[in-house]
């Protein structure tokens, strides 16, 4: 449906970020984060309203494959945003730290389900890009 209302109406559409937003949360709960990725980097994001928590979920994916100074710059321009703190913030939060130390420590791992701990920031979130939901 969604690729119908862009052949019909064209990827500059007056819905067309909206379809976009549905795309993406559709490709990350189906688990296809390298789609969803390709499409949150064409993206120009926001720190404001839905645009918060792509930029969020692309940060979090761009750790997840490794890009950790992408990630940070994303992280960081979510966090010094003049927004009051929220899920997304704490998502942030949690995914610089976790970017930060992993370069500090020279780990390889990606953020990932395995190597969130249990405290971290849990919601209902509908673009969490971990399989812990």
């Amino acid at each position: 449906m969604l690729d119908e209302h862009r052949a019909r109406f064209g990827a500059n559409g007056a819905l067309e970020p909206e379809a976009n937003v549905t795309r993406i949360e559709a490709l990350l709960r189906l688990g296809r984060h390298d789609q969803a990725l390709g499409l949150l980097d064409g993206l120009a994001l926001t720190t404001a309203g839905v645009g918060r928590e792509m930029l969020v979920a692309r940060a979090e994916l761009r750790a997840e494959k490794g890009r950790r100074a992408a990630a940070l710059n994303d992280f960081n321009l979510l966090l010094s945003a003049d927004a009051p703190p929220d899920v997304v913030s704490e998502r942030a939060l949690y995914g610089r730290a976790t970017c930060r130390r992993r370069w500090a420590t020279g780990q390889g791992r990606a953020l990932t389900s395995n190597s969130i701990s249990p405290d971290s920031p849990q919601d209902d979130s509908r673009l969490r890009p971990r399989g812990d939901r």
